[in-house]
């Protein structure tokens, strides 16, 4: 009875889900996002399919990569995998749901401004960072672009990876067009080629100029001459952009193993670097500039995800892989 019940719950799943919806998905290897563009089955439907249930789309797991799949229900084990060609792995699907929209998101950050910081990181984190930053909970935001670094798994194409989430293009291309938002393309060309967009709200360009200057970036760190001197490039960064000293001091202890005396070198640089500059302590969830003109109309009229770049970057090469049989010779060939 209990087999009958949880197929049934996952025949439910399967005719309920959609093409062109982005969907939310939890997986045994992670967390990511789900798009289908076709669900026509094969003329010989295997023992793994459900009839007329032959999902096929796109699938970015958080922080890894990008995948063309096939989704299919198990009969044996009663459970939803997505297939691809470019892995050897078979995802299995613990939780999907339709993903939430910019306005739910906000909504989310709404209740609990702190969503903000880096410490709070989940799946919609890259358009959450953009959303707080038109809600006025962020006074500056840098998002990073190109990442040429060949070990780098940040990046694809030598460009980041969260410029291929349906959220950021439009997002982006919105702040770009405001008339109240200011920037600029911070350069790092230490060994590698990165830059990155520092904006800005109006009466914060000091803090941002701060960032360019300093040739901040992303998720790198430019070359400096030093361990120290990166743990205490990472501080002041982290305090212009508005990490509180407790947040700094827990980032610098797991990733470098250092300690609040570096802690206490950094802030006293940046309040050298403050008063040099003229630019404005931030609390990040706690100070406030503010929102941007009309944000809010626009992601309920116009706003739209950009499944182009999504789907694209997932099948890069699919000329080649959709060749999945070789050719022999039928017979010698006879010159006249």
């Amino acid at each position: 009875m209990f087999i009958l019940f949880v197929f049934f719950v996952y025949f439910h799943i399967l005719n309920s889900l959609e093409i062109d919806v982005l969907y939310a998905v939890h997986l045994q290897q992670g967390e990511g996002f789900l798009l289908f563009h076709d669900k026509e089955c094969p003329d010989v439907v295997g023992n793994r399919f459900l009839p007329n249930n032959c999902f096929h789309g796109v699938l970015w797991i958080r922080g890894s990569n990008y995948y063309p799949i096939t989704l299919f229900y198990q009969k044996i084990n009663h459970k939803m995998f997505l297939e691809t060609k470019k892995s050897a792995q078979l995802f299995s699907i613990q939780h999907i749901d339709v993903a939430l929209t910019p306005l739910e998101i906000i909504k989310k950050i709404n209740n609990n401004p702190e969503l903000c910081s880096p410490d709070h990181r989940d799946l919609y984190f890259e358009a959450q960072e953009i959303l707080c930053f038109m809600q006025g909970y962020k006074h500056v935001l840098i998002r990073q672009r190109m990442l040429t670094h060949p070990e780098s798994t940040g990046q694809l194409g030598s460009v980041a990876k969260t410029l291929y989430s349906p959220y950021v293009p439009p997002l982006l291309q919105y702040l770009f067009s405001h008339e109240d938002v200011g920037y600029d393309i911070s350069v790092n060309n230490f060994g590698e080629i990165e830059d990155s967009f520092v904006f800005w709200h109006r009466n914060h360009e000091f803090s941002a100029k701060a960032l360019v200057d300093m040739h901040a970036q992303d998720t790198t760190i430019p070359g400096q001459t030093s361990e120290t001197e990166k743990i205490i490039f990472s501080i002041v960064c982290g305090r212009i952009l508005g990490y509180s000293e407790e947040s700094i001091l827990a980032y610098i202890k797991e990733v470098y193993h250092s300690n609040e005396r570096i802690l206490r070198r950094g802030i006293e640089r940046y309040n050298r670097k403050k008063t040099a500059l003229g630019f404005q302590d931030w609390d990040l969830g706690v100070s406030f500039v503010k929102e941007l003109k009309d944000y809010t109309k626009w992601l309920t009229d116009e706003f739209k995800p950009d499944f182009h770049i999504f789907r694209s970057t997932a099948n890069i090469g699919e000329w080649a892989w959709k060749i999945d049989h070789g050719k022999p010779l039928t017979k010698s060939k006879v010159e006249l």
